[in-house]
């Protein structure tokens, strides 16, 4: 039978009785609960195990939540995690393989961590967290650990053993029922002790759609927490919130966000070892070494004011599930930086790179996939604008079919992007692009044109050299001409491609 369970801090019996403060555990989370409580019990251990963080807040918002944090007050997660596999063996439950993640301070990680499956959940035990950041294995109270989380509404705490819902900081439990994001401590010292709680702070407020307590925008902009931020983040870490941020269904209230803090010249960062001269400039946009914050920050609050207005409205609100939308949040943040190269030295030779794929593989630390994705729809702009420029003239099926197969299933995401460049400088209106763009949506469909960019020659390469007797540096230009060929004859057959390449 499912059990519920309730909080007992601060609460009247009204309260008590609402589902907001209730938790409601499924039989596998019974399951487990009831192990990890008979396992101090088999052992005579003076431990107290507390459900943490994340797992707590979702069940108190009625979410399911998967991933559990157990927080032990007198032992380290490696010590709990190794009785807990001899106590699931003596019950001759599946073997738990135990990892353990040690700490990292200099990156703000302060705690080891021991990971385990049991049930099929994987369980993280590590020991609450003391006052001080500590040099060595301290052991912290529940006020102290709560007080050092990133928010209130993080800060909560689920007793297995009392089946009580905790609130230590005295004010979770209210701001998770007043929806507001608000730090355990000030601010900036929350920051400070890790600095990756900026972005974290952004990303539950725009999943939740909560509030930001104004304290938390002032700690933001102070120098030593930006600093901090540079310092002792790492990027991978970064990337890995963003990835959660723009995943996310409410992806363009995280960016948004992310401009109100002036925070995108610290996310989309080019780095502090780029040099005026290594810029060449390529496009009006702007200096992007010398800019302020600011105007960097206006840019892209007006591209996503932008975006918005495009993706609800035809076409592109009709193919929204051809364009990832995660991508073009990275592709809004990085625009402004288009048209600059950074000029790397590699032996003698010079080597200008895009300073959109620079910062995209150095700073936000993509994979080679995003990289080449985010090089072809923001870095290849001007061949997107080219075309969308030249189509009402050239209308014909291979126009549109070579644009296609040389941006490939982007060419939604690429006509978005330079649709969001076009008219935030002012160079065409919004309904002039929205019809352009439709027309160009027409002709895919009327072309039958989608999926073109996996269309082979009708000859290869052994093909060509029999039938022309040419070299084989030559088969890539007649088999280009043979693609144009066929774009421009859909039903034309291998003899009749033959006989176009032999007059």
């Amino acid at each position: 039978m499912t059990n519920i369970y309730r909080s007992q801090f601060k609460l009247s019996p009204e309260d008590l009785r609402t589902p907001e403060n209730m938790i409601i555990l499924n039989k596998t989370e019974e399951q487990i609960c009831q192990v990890l409580v008979n396992c101090v019990k088999h052992y005579k251990l003076n431990v107290v195990c507390r459900i943490a963080g994340g797992w707590v807040r979702d069940k108190l918002l009625g979410i399911s939540c998967d991933d559990i944090d157990v927080a032990l007050d007198t032992m380290t997660g490696e010590q709990f995690a190794k009785k807990l596999d001899s106590y699931v063996n003596e019950l001759k439950l599946p073997h738990i393989s135990i990892g353990v993640i040690g700490s990292n301070p200099d990156k703000s990680k302060h705690l080891e961590t021991a990971t385990v499956k049991l049930f099929g959940h994987q369980i993280d035990f590590v020991n609450l967290r003391s006052e001080k950041i500590p040099s060595h294995v301290t052991f912290g109270t529940p006020l102290e650990d709560a007080l050092r989380r990133d928010i209130t509404i993080n800060a909560l705490f689920f007793n297995i053993h009392t089946k009580i819902v905790e609130d230590f900081t005295k004010r979770g439990l209210e701001d998770l029922k007043n929806r507001i994001i608000r730090t355990p401590l000030p601010p900036k010292e929350t920051f400070l002790d890790d600095p990756l709680r900026i972005l974290r702070t952004i990303r539950f407020a725009s999943r939740f759609s909560y509030s930001i307590e104004k304290e938390i925008f002032e700690a933001v902009e102070d120098k030593s927490v930006i600093e901090a931020f540079h310092d002792k983040v790492s990027r991978e870490r970064v990337r890995t919130e963003l990835d959660k941020m723009f995943k996310h269904k409410n992806r363009t209230d995280s960016l948004n966000l992310i401009v109100k803090t002036k925070m995108c010249s610290n996310v989309f960062r080019w780095g502090c070892e780029l040099k005026l001269d290594s810029l060449v400039e390529d496009s009006n946009t702007f200096n992007a070494v010398d800019c302020p914050e600011e105007k960097f920050d206006c840019f892209v609050d007006l591209y996503l004011k932008n975006y918005k207005k495009f993706i609800d409205s035809q076409p592109f609100k009709q193919s929204i599930d051809s364009i990832d939308q995660r991508l073009c949040m990275y592709g809004l943040g990085l625009l402004p930086l288009h048209g600059y190269f950074v000029n790397n030295a590699s032996g003698k030779k010079r080597n200008e790179i895009p300073l959109v794929s620079f910062i995209a593989t150095h700073s936000l630390k993509a994979t080679n996939k995003d990289i080449k994705n985010l090089k072809v729809c923001v870095t290849g702009l001007l061949n997107t604008k080219s075309f969308m420029d030249n189509f009402p003239v050239q209308k014909s099926r291979k126009y549109v079919g070579l644009f296609l197969r040389s941006v490939g299933p982007l060419w939604p995401m690429c006509l978005l992007m330079a649709s969001i460049h076009e008219v935030s400088h002012s160079i065409k209106s919004f309904q002039e692009i929205v019809q352009i763009n439709k027309e160009i949506f027409r002709s895919v469909e009327l072309f039958n044109l989608d999926g073109c960019w996996d269309m082979r020659p009708l000859l290869n390469g052994h093909e060509l050299i029999d039938v022309l007797g040419i070299e084989k540096t030559q088969i890539s230009f007649y088999s280009n001409k043979m693609i144009e060929w066929q774009l421009d004859n859909p039903e034309g057959t291998k003899e009749q491609a033959q006989q176009f390449l032999l007059n």
